[in-house]
């Protein structure tokens, strides 16, 4: 239920014309990867990477947890890649 609520807001704001910055990427992505949706949350990611906004450390926690939590190690350590490079 909240998940839901959280994704309508962030719709509702992306459609009223107001940029999500990096905080609310991330809690959308820590969201939907405590909710299992690994792939909804490498989407979202990859949104806020073509919007020219730079993940913080939170965000690829928030991101590694999401990917480690559906036991999809690969995309895990693509991510940890990422983060370090």
């Amino acid at each position: 239920p909240h998940r839901q609520k959280q994704f309508e807001l962030f719709e509702l704001m992306c459609r009223d014309g107001l940029e999500p910055n990096v905080h609310t990427y991330t809690s959308m992505i820590d969201a939907v990867g405590k909710a299992g949706d690994v792939d909804l949350a490498l989407n979202l990611f990859l949104s806020m990477r073509r919007a020219h906004i730079e993940p913080t450390e939170v965000t690829y926690t928030s991101l590694l947890q999401a990917c480690s939590r559906a036991k999809q190690l690969d995309r895990a350590f693509a991510v940890f890649r990422q983060a370090i490079s």
